[in-house]
């Protein structure tokens, strides 16, 4: 377009010149110049509308590109939040990191390190889910939603891998801000770190648990403090009385653990190494076979003491174990969410595993994310 209006331009300014050659000499000086400041005139009102012209267009394909992006950021957040509903794993992640590339903002960042994360806690990868619920944390829209980010985190790093004193110092870190936090969360942060102190083997008092508003949370807090009287009555071995029977009488160790065959085999075996060595050197008077015997009989016997120790020490973490496991799988408060239409909604929940909310503060996500309700309990395991 713009060529063709300077093309125009141009001839036109080229039949003028040929027409006011003739008449140039009778023509005023003045006349002359008007002409000429006429025709420069034109010539730069064209561009400028040309210019115009080209900028409009470059505004409207802009636009046009906008709205296709953001057609197609709503498209892969809708195939996200569907592949989850579903099961469809990996597909939901590979969907909500597409929205992520092209979304391009805080909110698309929360709601795919929400979702992303709990796609990863359900297969077990707790350590991939605790990066994405940090990318949740820092992409927050604000102070509630970011602490229940954070104690979705947390819950990865206490409950999932275990690390109970990492789960410690996280909720110190987030000390600071309890006062401001609202009751629910407040309460939910509280009762975490009961829990926390309970499985650090820490001392509690009753009172406690009977602070808690929440019914739910005071029960069970209520019960931590009674698992945790319960803890210290446990009937473990004492695994430097079992070496010490073993050392005493081989197989007594093994009877003090309770392992009844084992006690036998250890008896029998020392108690024929021992025979065979003084006959060896009493009868016999064999001085090889004696040595070879006596250095059985010294391997059964160490092994026989050692043994006695291990166990001991096998069986009380075996108890350690099933008691722990029993407390997260009966009293672990489970954090967790549900994307309904345009809310994320945080609660917590008791069931094993989590299939409801109990209370939760409902945070907006973007129109462009409306999307059928994505429950929990629609598949096993979805809430922590």
């Amino acid at each position: 377009m713009l060529a063709r209006i300077i093309t125009g331009v141009v001839c036109a300014l080229v039949l003028v010149s040929s027409n006011t050659q003739v008449v140039y000499a009778q023509q005023d000086p003045l006349d002359i110049a008007l002409v000429r400041g006429a025709a420069s005139a034109y010539v730069m009102g064209a561009r400028r509308t040309a210019l115009e012209n080209i900028e409009r267009e470059r505004a409207e394909a802009r636009a046009d590109e906008q709205l296709y992006l953001r057609r197609e950021a709503a498209l892969e957040a809708r195939l996200g939040l569907q592949f989850y509903k579903i099961g469809e794993d990996w597909r939901a992640v590979s969907a909500m990191q597409r929205y992520q590339l092209i979304e391009r903002s805080k909110p698309a960042a929360y709601l795919s390190g929400l979702i992303i994360g709990q796609i990863y806690h359900r297969n077990g990868r707790h350590k991939l889910s605790a990066i994405s619920f940090e990318q949740a944390v820092l992409a927050a829209p604000d102070g509630v939603s970011r602490t229940w980010s954070y104690l979705l985190e947390t819950q990865q790093i206490c409950a999932a891998l275990d690390y109970w004193a990492e789960c410690r110092w996280r909720l110190d870190q987030l000390a600071p801000l309890r006062e401001a936090m609202p009751q629910e969360v407040r309460e939910v942060y509280d009762y975490t770190r009961l829990f926390n102190a309970v499985m650090l083997r820490e001392e509690i008092e009753p009172e406690m648990a009977e602070s808690f508003e929440d019914k739910a949370l005071r029960e069970h807090a209520l019960a931590l403090v009674e698992q945790r009287a319960a803890f210290d009555e446990l009937r473990l071995k004492k695994p430097g009385l079992a070496a010490g029977l073993s050392a005493a009488l081989p197989g007594a160790g093994q009877l003090y653990n309770g392992r009844y065959r084992d006690a036998a085999i250890a008896f029998s075996l020392n108690a024929a190494f021992g025979f065979a060595t003084y006959y060896s050197f009493a009868e016999l008077e064999s001085i090889p076979l004696g040595v070879l015997s006596s250095l059985f009989l010294a391997s059964f016997y160490t092994g026989n003491i050692y043994n006695a120790f291990t166990d001991a020490r096998r069986i009380n973490a075996r108890r350690y174990e099933q008691f722990f496991s029993e407390l997260k799988t009966n009293h672990w408060a489970r954090v967790g969410f549900e994307v309904d239409r345009n809310r994320v909604r945080f609660g917590v929940s008791f069931d094993w595993p989590g299939v409801g909310v109990s209370s939760g503060q409902q945070e907006d996500v973007p129109a462009s994310e409306k999307e059928d309700a994505v429950k929990p309990k629609t598949r096993e395991g979805m809430m922590l």
